[in-house]
Order: C-alpha cells, then structure tokens, then sequence
C-alpha cells in the first residue's frame, strides 16, 4: 500500500514509508472505533453483547404479533486454519485489540478439560433404547476429524495462532469466532460458541456443524453445558453438503431435509465465509496479535455490512428459488401418488420404515467373524499344503543328466531344499491358527468343504467380501467428491489446485480398480447385485445410496420395500424439499416483515438521537446524521 501511494504521488519510496503508513493507519482506524464508540453510546449500543445480538434484523428483531419460528434462528459454525500467525513474529508488541467478534479465551477455556469426549464417555448415557440406537450411528462418524479425540488436534509449534472457529447466522452475519490458540479444531471452540449463542438468542436455536450428530452427543454429556441445551431445547444437526457424506442412517436423524423447520437452507454458510476470510491471511500470517486482531476485525466489518446491503436480494433469492422448487416438483408428487394411489403422508411412513430399518441392523456378531476366519484359515492351509505336496514331489523327483555337474546340482538342490523348508513352515503357520480358531469356536471334527456349516459360512464370507469392497469404493467415490469441492473453492491456489488435479486423476485410477474389483463379486451374489458402470458411480453421488446397496444383501430382504425402489426414493426427496420449501416461505414472510420495520424503528432512532445531542455535541449529531444517511442510502433498495 506504502509503494501504492508513493507511485500516486510520484514519490520515491523508502522502507521507512512502510512502519509510517503502519502507524498512521493504525490511528486512523483507532479514531474510527472512539466514534463508533461515542456513536453506539448515544444509540444505547455499549453493551459489548450488543452487536453480536443485534447483528441481523432478520433473526433477532422480533415483533410481538409474530408467529413463532422453530428452529427461531439458524445459524452455522466451524473451523478454518488458514488465519495462522507465526508465535515467534513481533513477540515486543504488547498492545492488546477488543473487538465485539472475538470471544474471550477465559470464556472459552471454562469448557477446558471439562470436554468428556464421546469415544470415552461413562455408561449412563446408554440406559435408554434410542441412546443405543443413536450411539451405533455415531460410530461411522467418528472418523471424521472434527470427531477425533482432543489428543490428535495438533498444530505445528511454529504457529501461535492456528485458525479460527466461527459462527454466523443464515444470512451471513457473524456472531462471535474464537482464535484457535496451539492446537487443531478442539471441542472447546465449540462448546463456548454454543454456550454463548444460548445466552444471546434462548430458546429453540438451530445449528447446523459439519460433524453435528456427533458434536450434539458431547453437548449432552457437557457437565457445563448439557442441562442448558436441553432446556433450550437446541437442535444441533449436519450441514446439508456434509450431511451426504454421512451414513444413511445419520441423514434421517441430522440432515436438514428431514428436519422440520429447517426449510431448504443447507447451512454451509461458513463455507462462503471463510472463502472470503482466506485473502486476509496473507496479511496476517506474519502480524502481531494486535494487528491480527485488527486485521479480521475490519474484514468481518465490511462483510458484515456488504451482507446487509444484500439482505433484501437474499430474501428475494430465496423466495424465487422456493417458489420454483414447489413449482417443479408438486406435479410430480401429485402424478406419483395418484397413480400409487396413495395419501403425501406415505412418504413419512417410508422415512419411518427405513429408519426402523437402519435401526435394528447390528454388527456382524464375533462369532460370524471368527468363522469367517476359520473358513480362510481351511483355504489358506490346503493351498499350503498343496503347495508343500508339490515342491515335495519335485525334491523327490529331481533327477540328474547323465554327465554329472555337481555344482550345477547342488545349487538345483538347495534352491528345492529352501523352498520346501519355506512352504513347511507357512503349512505349520496354517496349522496352528487352524488349531487356535478350533479352539476358539468349540470345534471337534475339523469342517470339510461337503459339510453344510462350511458352505453356509463360505457364502456369509462372500457377502462380507462384497460389502467390503463396496465400503472401499464408496470411500473413494465421497473423497472424489471432496477433492472436485475444493478444487472449485474460491482462494485456491495454483499449486494447491495441481496438487488437487493430481489427486483427483489418482483417485479416479483408483476407482476403476475398486469398481471392477466390486462388478466382480457383484456377480457371485445371490441374487446378483447390480452392475455398476463409471457413469452409475457419478450418479451415486450420495452414501445413502451405497448404503442402500449394500444392505439389499443384508439377512433381512429389503428388494421389495417401496423406500428401496430409485424412482420412488427421488420422488419421496421430491417431497420433502417441497415440504421443507414451504416451511422455509413462512419464515421469509415473518423475515421480510422484520426488516420492513426494523428499517423504520432505526430510522426514527437515529433522528431522535441525533436531534437529542445536537446542541450539546453537533459533531456527534453530525456523525449520526452521517450514519443515518448512509444507511438510507441502503434501506431505499431493502424498501423497493
């Protein structure tokens, strides 16, 4: 910027130029909050709590003729690390920045050590059936990083500051963040973000978490925070876009589409958010903790007022898109369930059966594992045995030509003495994890391939095979997914998107392999599973899909239920946005109705203020007017 002016004023530049424009711009800015200060005062906005519980009319300026919104406020948060800021950078600077974002490490560090994480919680959260039943569709979510234990959030020791967790409305505004301090995304951030939108809005709050079925069981065993959340009856579930990236059975209970009261929002606004935040971290890489601060705090200002100039445009955006979305697909619902001859109310009854479903699926028992081991332990020792029989044979059977070359012969008889010695003890590796499976399982007579309990157990074997080979490429399908998101992903760099390139064209190699891996076992099934070509695998966008597939071949026959059926599984999909889009044009009916008359209560706030202090301070009457001018100049688009 010094180099900037410099050119503009056909000055030479020097490097002190650089520390005097620092300065000088730094007290430009702390000019700018005294009078926003002095100006909040006179409006009765000193209250620090103020702006985060006012930042959006649209979610807090409630009317009291009002029908009650549930959730009564949606709001997002996660982690971004790309705000580091090395430790050992101006360590001199002292100078401590206040900002109405920042939440207060003491606040945050109450939930220090307090956070009793779900992998290691006591027994009592297990009493009721629906505890065991949500514990098991936790499991497969406790491979995501936000989900791990606090031990493996880590940071490099070069950097002090390692990111920021932040939360922010639907419509964009910020509430709070918290500056992640030494260490990866700990459940502490969280935790306090939570506890203090509970204090700023009450009661019936939604938050979407990309990792939120696992994150809302913490918030239930928080000694500090669960009885709270429970009386607030909060809703903590998954972002939309994550959410497909979860079990199926995780998607019933925390996805937004089956969320009543959620409408349409898919909840990644965090994601724009940080998209735009990643251009400051040039700047603050290298920064003091003063001007680090300073720094995000001016960017979030003018985030903040660049989304109320687009608030009404928002609004209208929604609105279009809802009433398109119920447009498009009623007919359809309509044409499907006449022809069916059944009531809209089906749909949820399918929700319900599948859930049911999902819910009574245990994990294989320790005893079809076992057996499964005992059946490769029989097929691996009969091919050692085979092959021991073999090399045997041909020791005993060498033979030497009729001019002898001792050298040429002991060299033959000692690489057959070798490889028999080598397959007898494989064979002797086999036979003993054949005896210890025996013994494992109670097994007298040893099974043979004509009895009926190794037959069963090899087909169960298969199965397993089968659906292993589907988990690899579902794995593979949703990392391709991810990888081709952050590709697209605003602030990406050049050599970050070679690197993604390269990991998608990987990927993808991968997939091949694990998709004819799949086709080849997919035809061994009874009935055979589907064939899957690269062009199903991209419309296999979902894990729902994948796990649908694969508990087609589960003990109990799901072929026949109407929630199994793909058309009919679009069409119920079909019903629920229409259904969530109609939830979501009554709170933008009671939205709209917000900010029409929020912009009249400000206006006439300020007028009044500004006339009350004119004669004692005209320089804050003037700044009022300012204020009010500048947002007239916004309100007349709001109002059109």
């Amino acid at each position: 910027m010094a180099k900037t002016l410099c050119d503009l004023q056909n000055v030479n530049y020097h490097s002190c130029y650089h520390e005097q424009f620092s300065i000088a711009f730094d007290t430009f800015l702390a000019i700018l909050r005294e009078v926003r200060q002095r100006t909040d005062y006179a409006l009765g906005r000193e209250d620090p709590k103020w702006r985060a519980t006012h930042m959006c009319v649209c979610c807090t300026y409630k009317l009291p003729d009002e029908k009650p919104l549930v959730p009564s406020i949606l709001v997002s948060h996660d982690g971004n690390n790309s705000l580091k800021r090395i430790a050992s950078v101006a360590t001199m600077d002292q100078c401590v920045f206040h900002s109405s974002y920042i939440l207060s490490h003491n606040f945050i560090d109450k939930f220090k050590d307090k956070v009793k994480h779900h992998q290691h919680l006591d027994d009592q959260s297990k009493d009721s059936a629906k505890d065991n039943s949500t514990s098991d569709v936790l499991t497969s979510c406790e491979r995501w990083k936000s989900s791990a234990p606090e031990h493996q959030k880590t940071a490099l020791d070069i950097y002090e500051t390692t990111g920021i967790f932040a939360a922010a409305c639907w419509h964009g505004f910020i509430i709070k963040f918290c500056e992640m301090v030494c260490s990866g995304e700990l459940a502490k951030y969280p935790l306090a973000l939570t506890d203090f939108i509970l204090d700023a809005f009450g009661k019936d709050i939604g938050i979407g978490y990309d990792v939120g079925c696992t994150f809302g069981k913490i918030i239930r065993n928080s000694p500090l925070l669960g009885a709270k959340a429970g009386a607030n009856q909060l809703q903590v579930i998954i972002n939309s876009f994550h959410g497909y990236a979860h079990n199926r059975s995780c998607q019933l209970r925390y996805h937004p589409l089956y969320q009543p009261g959620f409408g349409i929002e898919d909840l990644e606004t965090m994601e724009h958010v940080f998209s735009s935040s990643n251009s400051v971290s040039r700047s603050v890489r290298y920064a003091s903790k003063f001007h680090w601060a300073q720094s995000i705090d001016l960017h979030f200002q003018q985030w903040d007022d660049n989304k109320y100039v687009e608030l009404s445009k928002f609004i209208l955006n929604n609105y279009q898109q809802v009433l398109s979305i119920i447009s498009e697909f009623s007919g359809a619902i309509s044409n499907f369930t006449t022809s069916l001859n059944i009531e809209e109310d089906e749909f949820e009854r399918w929700l319900e059966t599948e859930q049911e479903y999902l819910d009574n699926l245990i994990d294989e028992p320790e005893e079809h594992v076992i057996t499964c081991a005992y059946i490769q332990a029989l097929i691996d020792l009969q091919n050692a045995d085979a092959k021991w029989q073999q090399i045997s044979a041909s020791f005993r059977n060498m033979s030497s030509t009729q001019h002898i070359n001792y050298s040429e012969d002991a060299h033959k008889t000692l690489r057959l003495e070798t490889a028999r010695r080598s397959s007898m003890d494989v064979l002797l590796v086999n036979i003993r994890t054949v005896a210890n499976l025996e013994e494992r399982l109670s097994i007298k007579d040893r099974w043979t391939d004509d009895q009926l309990d190794y037959r069963e157990a090899l087909g169960y074997m298969k199965t397993h095979k089968f659906r292993c080979a589907l988990d690899k490429l579902q794995q593979l399908v949703v990392q391709r997914l991810f990888k081709l998101s952050k590709a697209n992903m605003s602030g990406t760099g050049y050599k970050l998107h070679q690197q993604i390139r390269r990991a998608i064209k990987t990927r993808s190699k991968a997939i091949h392999a694990a998709l004819e891996q799949y086709n080849d076992l997919a035809a061994t099934m009874t009935p055979p599973a589907p064939h899957l070509e690269w062009t199903n695998i991209l419309d296999y966008a979902f894990v729902s899909d994948f796990e649908l597939l694969k508990h087609t071949h589960s003990q109990q026959d799901i072929t026949n239920e109407p929630w199994m059926v793909p058309g009919n599984r679009e069409i119920a999909a079909k019903y629920f946005k229409v259904k969530r889009g109609k939830e979501e044009l009554e709170r933008l009916n009671i939205e709209s109705r917000r900010l029409h008359t929020a912009i009249y209560d400000e206006h006439e706030l300020m007028q009044a203020q500004a006339d009350c202090v004119r004669t004692k301070d005209p320089l804050l009457a003037a700044e009022l007017d300012d204020m009010w001018h500048q947002r007239e100049r916004v309100d007349a688009v709001h109002i059109q």
